[in-house]
């Protein structure tokens, strides 16, 4: 157990003694930089303003790690980013994010089944 801005000594960890190459591990994390109910898969990249891929980016030394992000910014929801992924999301926003989690459930499958190319091409979509 560690807290979510230390995170990168987990997956290190878990990397390191169940002998996973980074390019076989998805990291998976909720996004303020997305809108709310989008879900994007990268081989690699910045943190972006999340603390917590930051802390994995630093604890393997590099940004080459797949990840998925689960975006939960929403328009006119006030308040600093502790605050905000700290509340608890309206009925609505459920409903809206709920789908977004099935197709989570489905690109983690798509990964470990046909590879990350393979889920991005079927789960990176363009904005409507």
């Amino acid at each position: 157990m560690t807290f979510m801005n230390a995170s990168g000594n987990a997956v290190l960890r878990v990397l390191e003694q169940e002998a996973i190459r980074r390019e076989d591990a998805l990291v998976v994390y909720d996004d303020l930089d997305l809108p709310l109910g989008s879900l994007r898969i990268r081989p690699f990249g910045g943190a972006g303003s999340h603390n917590g891929m930051q802390s994995v980016l630093d604890a393997i030394g590099d940004e080459y790690i797949p990840r998925m992000r689960i975006g939960i910014e929403i328009e006119g929801r006030g308040g600093a980013g502790v605050d905000f992924v700290l509340d608890r999301f309206m009925p609505a926003e459920w409903k809206a994010l709920l789908p977004t989690f099935d197709a989570a459930v489905e690109a983690i499958d798509a990964f470990r089944d046909a590879g990350l190319e393979q889920a991005m091409t079927r789960f990176n979509r363009a904005e409507t």
